[in-house]
């Protein structure tokens, strides 16, 4: 019965490991530090449909199914084990062998995924070179739930440079999974209509707004636009910036000045956000439209 039941357990763990794949794929290409996302785990009568479909099987291992059934149902979530395509020791224990699976476990191997690689400078694949996982259980009694928690560990190469590989923290709580951290830092791929002198500071607004910090990011914004201001007007020590972005809008033609947005205007804006300490997100995404427009319009009109 234990030989049948593995194997049923097997058979079924496609179902689970899909759906896991393609949320850490979700997770690691799509959201920001903090985020999450949510798996739809397939139910039991989903997963075993097939498996109950094989010639003989239904027939033959009645038992085996009803068992395989009642672990399920009885296992609100299951254990999730990462499969590494490198073999490493495990923990740094010794040995060459992952640690015995759990009461219920799916195994599955992350996809390659496309981000951004700070050695090329641009998106890239990388493919999942090794991970692991810490594990415990959320709830007081082992035995009633003993697979609601876990950390993941994963790391990735890129596979154009090969360099350093990029490390991410994984929290799962049951069918939630959070990103929780990652080395290196998030960077985030800026238009290249963006002053390069100044580009760190739009880049890091951006970051700082896809962490949840929005106040923050409104900062960095705001110093974006004055340290762009001050090098356009060569003066450093002024602390007139109103003046300086009267004199950078004077220099503007006067059609741009009517058809595009304000520089001083969107500095205004976000000044006020600051002095009130208001962290809703809706002025920082249009602030940086608005900045990112007025950029392109200086393009499109061929001016420094």
């Amino acid at each position: 019965m234990a030989e049948v039941l593995a194997n049923l357990f097997y058979l079924m763990e496609g179902s689970f490991s899909s759906p896991i794949v393609d949320g850490f794929k979700d997770l690691l290409e799509n959201k920001h530090l903090y985020q999450s996302v949510n798996i739809a785990l397939p139910s039991f009568e989903v997963a075993y449909k097939k498996v109950s479909e094989i010639p003989n099987l239904k027939k033959t291992q009645p038992d085996a199914l009803a068992e395989c059934q009642h672990i399920y149902n009885s296992v609100p979530e299951f254990g999730w084990q990462i499969i590494s395509p490198k073999t490493i020791n495990y923990m740094g224990l010794g040995g060459d062998s992952m640690p015995p699976k759990r009461i219920v476990e799916i195994e599955f191997t992350p996809a390659t995924i496309k981000i951004f690689c700070p050695t090329c400078d641009r998106i890239e694949p990388h493919n999942f070179y090794y991970g692991t996982d810490f594990f415990r259980p959320i709830k007081e009694s082992y035995d009633k739930s003993p697979n609601d928690f876990q950390v993941f560990l994963l790391s990735y190469e890129c596979q154009s440079c090969k360099n350093t590989p990029l490390v991410f923290i994984v929290r799962r709580e049951k069918a939630k999974i959070i990103l929780s951290g990652r080395v290196p830092m998030e960077q985030v791929v800026v238009s290249k209509i963006i002053p390069k002198s100044q580009k760190k500071f739009f880049s890091d607004a951006v970051i700082a707004f896809n962490s949840g910090q929005i106040l923050p990011g409104k900062f960095l914004l705001r110093t974006f636009i004055e340290q762009y201001i001050r090098e356009v007007t060569e003066n450093k020590t002024s602390q007139n910036i109103e003046g300086l972005l009267e004199k950078y809008a004077e220099a503007l033609p006067k059609d741009f000045r009517d058809r595009f947005p304000s520089l001083a205007d969107i500095y205004s804006k976000l000044s006020v956000d600051i002095h009130k300490a208001d962290s809703t997100p809706e002025l920082f995404t249009e602030c940086q439209l608005l900045i990112e427009e007025h950029f392109e319009a200086k393009k499109v009109f061929k001016l420094s």
